[in-house]
């Protein structure tokens, strides 16, 4: 049995579960998060995210399996967000990398490359 699609990308509510942030103080800055998780996950899968049915190569459905990424992605992006953590923000999680690799094109891509 195939779980169904998620109908939106992963939003602010989600994050806030997964981060445990109670109050709307810093929304703006985890939607700020979230967009550049997506975007992050777009340059490491060289594929657009779509959340209907992928049309060619250049494009990957967004399933549950990418919303859970992205919300890792936005959850380290926020955590290691000081001056003084030894990530940089285009470094994707561990945890996320396989995912990643097992979804990546190396040819034909958003890039065209």
């Amino acid at each position: 049995m195939s779980a169904s699609l998620p109908t939106a990308y992963a939003s602010v509510s989600e994050l806030k579960q997964q981060l445990r942030i109670d109050g709307n103080e810093e929304d703006s800055l985890l939607q700020l998060y979230l967009d550049s998780a997506l975007d992050l996950l777009e340059d490491n899968l060289n594929r657009t995210v779509v959340l209907l049915i992928a049309e060619d190569s250049t494009e990957v459905v967004y399933d549950n399996a990418m919303k859970v990424a992205h919300l890792q992605i936005a959850g380290d992006q926020y955590k290691n967000r000081e001056l003084t953590s030894d990530k940089s923000l285009n470094e994707v999680p561990t945890s996320v990398a396989k995912f990643i690799e097992s979804r990546r094109t190396w040819f034909g891509g958003k890039n065209h490359d």
